[in-house]
């Protein structure tokens, strides 16, 4: 499920103090939100922050247009990272690990679900994937894309890279 976090305190930013800013990225709790929202020249305050696996803007989707559509923002950022649990997956590899054999509801249940791996390690790749469902999605007008990845060290030294523009 997709969460939007408006402010840490999980408070609505009233709409004149939006700065019209939104990040998708992964669930991850590696990722640092406040060195990567630094990073970005971005704040809490100021940015809705949509969390979901992965950090796909087509689970976002639905997020992004309302939060354009009601609460005026038009940038969005998105942000995948290295070594994340939904890289190098397959749609149907991610459903069968959810099957249950004797349990026919749970299948059909499963069946229904998109798990929207990201099929790859080349993340580069995949922030290009979603940047262009972004750009040319009908419902998402004048939107200014970014895209990123957040490079998760092992030696506590994150960092941030930006692939698009």
């Amino acid at each position: 499920m997709t969460t939007v976090s408006p402010s840490p305190q999980g408070q609505m930013v009233p709409r004149s103090q939006s700065g019209g800013r939104q990040l998708v990225t992964c669930m991850d709790p590696r990722i640092n939100i406040d060195f990567l929202l630094q990073e970005l020249k971005l704040t809490s305050s100021t940015s809705y922050i949509i969390r979901n696996a992965g950090g796909r803007a087509k689970e976002a989707l639905r997020s992004v247009a309302v939060s354009q559509k009601f609460l005026g923002t038009n940038e969005v950022y998105i942000v995948h990272h290295t070594d994340c649990g939904m890289a190098n997956n397959s749609e149907e590899g991610m459903r069968k690990a959810f099957y249950k054999k004797e349990d026919l509801a749970r299948t059909v249940m499963v069946n229904k679900m998109e798990f929207l791996p990201i099929r790859t390690t080349n993340y580069t790749e995949s922030v290009l994937n979603d940047v262009d469902l972004v750009t040319y999605h009908p419902l998402l007008e004048s939107t200014k894309v970014a895209g990123y990845i957040y490079n998760i060290s092992t030696d506590g030294k994150d960092s941030v890279q930006q692939v698009y523009p």
